[in-house]
């Protein structure tokens, strides 16, 4: 399994989605979680305003990288299951002022809508000039701690190490929820939130659509000061104390080699620290260690 390619920008704005709200069952966070509920609430519209504000913030950055063309293994109401997508696809019910329906690529940039966000006046600034300034921004407001940027020093080319999280949103059934959870000698440091696609309990059947995700283990790594240079060091730790499970919402937790269609594989990139702020680090090549979490390879 690719950890990288895999990665899904969705999956970190879900987190939000059902950590916000309050309850008292475990996944009765109140109504966030719920589209029924939540369309309805200003914060949520807010939460998608910053998740549109944040994949515009991407897009300056990667001015060339638009979308490919890909299997939708879940459908809506306005396509069929398995349907092949392309940036051509109408985007129902969605229409431009015309009246026809908007499409990836109709829809590619804040312009053609008439507003933007302070990050990005590119009325200002020639696309390669953005991309600097939306770069900074970033590393400016988003990365880790000095105390952390301080550990991470100790050599100009560092390893980073992560597992790669892949989940059957059916795994527990047709309407069931579910977090994998990923810890340390039993401490939880990270989880996945899982959930099957509507279509699923509409169509009867399981369907084989997964939620991809990537947990960082670097921090981890160097809280119990284990030296992420050392392979030995790393993979003999994690052997003895990674573990991945998943809770339903009844609290129920099984083991992660026990839950259908999960997976995890840990895996290592070089990483070169950006020479300037307008700059991010540069990456190897990915190197994986499927022996660390055998019981659920990839």
């Amino acid at each position: 399994m690719q950890a990288t390619p895999e990665d899904e920008l969705l999956s970190y704005f879900q987190i939000a989605d059902t950590s916000i709200g309050g309850g008292s069952g475990f996944f009765d966070a109140g109504h966030m979680s719920s589209v029924a509920y939540s369309a309805y609430d200003p914060i949520f519209w807010l939460h998608h305003t910053n998740v549109d504000r944040l994949t515009s913030m991407w897009q300056a950055i990667n001015p060339s990288s638009f979308l490919v063309p890909s299997l939708d293994e879940t459908g809506t109401f306005t396509h069929p299951i398995n349907l092949d997508l392309t940036v051509s696809e109408p985007l129902i019910p969605f229409t431009t002022p015309s009246g026809s329906p908007y499409t990836s690529t109709s829809s590619r940039y804040l312009a053609d809508f008439g507003y933007a966000y302070p990050e990005l006046q590119d009325w200002l600034l020639s696309p390669e000039e953005l991309r600097k300034n939306v770069t900074a921004w970033v590393n400016t407001h988003y990365n880790p701690a000095p105390k952390t940027r301080k550990l991470r020093r100790q050599s100009a080319v560092r390893k980073e190490w992560s597992v790669a999280i892949s989940a059957l949103g059916t795994a527990f059934g047709l309407t069931e929820k579910y977090i994998v959870e990923l810890s340390i000698n039993g401490t939880k440091f990270g989880d996945v939130f899982v959930a099957p696609p509507a279509a699923a309990e509409a169509e009867g059947h399981s369907l084989n659509a997964t939620t991809n995700f990537e947990v960082d283990l670097t921090d981890v790594l160097a809280k119990h000061r284990v030296n992420g240079e050392d392979v030995n060091a790393v993979t003999g730790f994690l052997k003895t104390g990674l573990g991945c499970s998943a809770r339903q919402g009844d609290g129920t937790i099984t083991s992660g080699e026990k839950v259908p269609g999960l997976k995890a594989l840990v895996s290592e990139m070089a990483v070169t620290p950006a020479g300037d702020v307008t700059e991010f680090p540069g990456y190897g090549e990915r190197r994986e260690y499927p022996e660390i979490l055998a019981e659920m390879g990839a």
